[in-house]
C-alpha cells in the first residue's frame, strides 16, 4: 500500500526517477501472511507452480499448495509475474531500475534483464508473453498522455513497439484510447484486450477487442463491459 501510495505521489507531481533506487531500508518487519488481496498470480505451463506478488516482492508455490518461497524479495517494487510459454522464465514489472519498467528473469528468479528502458515516470500493468516466447505485450502509461497504450518489447532487447496508441490521431482528453489486459490466442494470430475511450479516469465505457495480426479493423460481435452493451472487435496490426 506504501509503495503504490509513493508511485501515485511522484505521479502527480511528476517527480523527476533516480537512475536506481538509492533508499536503504532503516528497518525489518517479520511478519506472517496467510491472505492477500490484489495478487496477480499465474500457473506455469506444466501446472505445477504458481508464481504470484505480495506487498511487492515475487513468490513460487506448488500447485497443491504448502509453504510459499520466496523468487524476488528486497527493497524493488515487483509485481505481475507472468511465466514465459517455455515456463523457464517470466516477466514482471519492477522499479529496481530507479522507476517501474518491464523486467524477465529465470523461472527461479535469477539472471533479470531489463525489456524497457523509460527514465522518467512510466506506470506498466498487465503484462503478456507472444506464443513463441519472443516478445512480451504490457500496457504503459506516461504522464503526457494519460491512458494506457499497449506496447510490446522484444525479449532479446531492442526498442519497443506501440501496438494501440492513446492518441494516434491527437484524440482530445476525453477521447484518448486505454488498452488493458492483452491476452495473445493460442494460435499467436489473435490478441484479446479491453479497450476504454476516455482518459485515465474515466469511469465506464470499456469494450473487449480482438486484434488479427497483422491490418483492418472490424466489428465482430458483441460483449457487455461497463453500463452498456459494446462491441467485440477484431483488429490488424
Amino acid at each position: 500500500m506504501a509503495g503504490a501510495l509513493t508511485a501515485l505521489l511522484l505521479f502527480i507531481f511528476g517527480t523527476p526517477a533516480l537512475a536506481q533506487l538509492s533508499l536503504q531500508p532503516t528497518r525489518t518487519l517479520d511478519t506472517t501472511l496467510e491472505e492477500g488481496t490484489w495478487m496477480q498470480p499465474d500457473v506455469s505451463p506444466d501446472g505445477r507452480t504458481v508464481l504470484f506478488d505480495l506487498l511487492g516482492d515475487i513468490y513460487s508455490l506448488d500447485i497443491h499448495g504448502g509453504a510459499a518461497k520466496p523468487v524476488l524479495t528486497g527493497l524493488p517494487f515487483e509485481s505481475h509475474p507472468v511465466f514465459s510459454p517455455d515456463g523457464r522464465s517470466f516477466a514482471f514489472i519492477s522499479d529496481r531500475s530507479g522507476v517501474t519498467n518491464l523486467w524477465v528473469a529465470n523461472a527461479d528468479g535469477s539472471n533479470p534483464r531489463q525489456l524497457s528502458h523509460d527514465r522518467d515516470l512510466t506506470v506498466f500493468t498487465s503484462p503478456a508473453w507472444s506464443r513463441d516466447g519472443r516478445e512480451v505485450y504490457v500496457s504503459r502509461m506516461k504522464h503526457a498522455v494519460l491512458a494506457f497504450e499497449l506496447w510490446k518489447f522484444p525479449v532479446d532487447g531492442g526498442e519497443g513497439t506501440p501496438i494501440v496508441k492513446g492518441q494516434p490521431n491527437g484524440e482530445s482528453w476525453d477521447d484518448r484510447i486505454n488498452a488493458l489486459g492483452a491476452v495473445v490466442s493460442p494460435d499467436g494470430r489473435y490478441i484479446y484486450y479491453s479497450r476504454k475511450i476516455g482518459n485515465t479516469w474515466t469511469e465506464f465505457n470499456w469494450k473487449l477487442k480482438l486484434g488479427f495480426f497483422p491490418g483492418l479493423e472490424e466489428w465482430v460481435s458483441i460483449a457487455t463491459c461497463g453500463r452498456k452493451p459494446s462491441n467485440l472487435k477484431r483488429t490488424n496490426f
